[in-house]
């Protein structure tokens, strides 16, 4: 795809991406923050309950001085529903896809690449280990590499075996998932990069 096309297909996203329209909207750090506080324990939550917790919040925006327009609650839920940014089922209120997206890009420009340095300093790891097995000429260092190697699995074995096992916490378990999924966009945009090199 050339120039023309991206822009095309940026300019189409840019008017009719429920995600595009909640990421510039002019109250998007409100609105994200609250669809982020309202679901951070639960996936649903009563439109009646949704609507107090909104009333709260737009009540110290004003008095805050960061919030002037009267209109209740209800009424942004309703545009909020309208516009993609939530789904109402049954009087229930959940986030929508535009919204998951939106917040995970916004907790992705503020988090530190950590997790991606770390993921990337594994890989290196033990690329460099292989490497170092793979190139020694000495047949006895190698051999001896991969015994230390397969006494460590070994180990792991017999501890899932005699019931020892180390449960990740629900914390370590997300971090786990973020480099993941960050490594995955990493990797991904490196191959797209390369294809596009190699046409050039």
């Amino acid at each position: 795809m050339n120039f023309s096309g991206w822009q095309a297909r940026f300019r189409r996203l840019q008017d009719e991406d429920a995600t595009w329209r909640l990421l510039r909207a002019d109250n998007a750090p409100i609105i994200l923050a609250f669809i982020a506080d309202l679901f951070a324990e639960e996936n649903e939550v009563s439109f009646d309950r949704a609507r107090i917790a909104l009333d709260t919040e737009l009540e110290r925006g004003r008095e805050l001085g960061y919030w002037s327009s009267e209109s209740g609650a209800g009424t942004y839920l309703n545009q909020w529903i309208r516009k993609g940014w939530l789904r109402e089922m049954d009087d229930m209120l959940s986030k929508t896809d535009a919204s998951e997206t939106a917040l995970r890009f916004c907790r992705a420009l503020d988090e530190p690449a950590a997790g991606t340095s770390a993921s990337h300093l594994r890989i290196v790891q033990d690329a460099v280990r292989d490497f170092a097995v793979a190139t020694n000429p000495d047949l006895d260092a190698r051999a001896a590499q991969l015994e230390q190697q397969k006494r460590e699995i070994q180990r792991s074995i017999d501890e899932l075996r005699e019931g020892v096992s180390v449960e990740l916490s629900e914390s370590e378990q997300r971090e786990r998932i973020r480099e993941i999924y960050q490594l995955a966009s990493v990797l991904t945009g490196a191959a797209s990069h390369g294809e596009r090199s190699e046409g050039w």
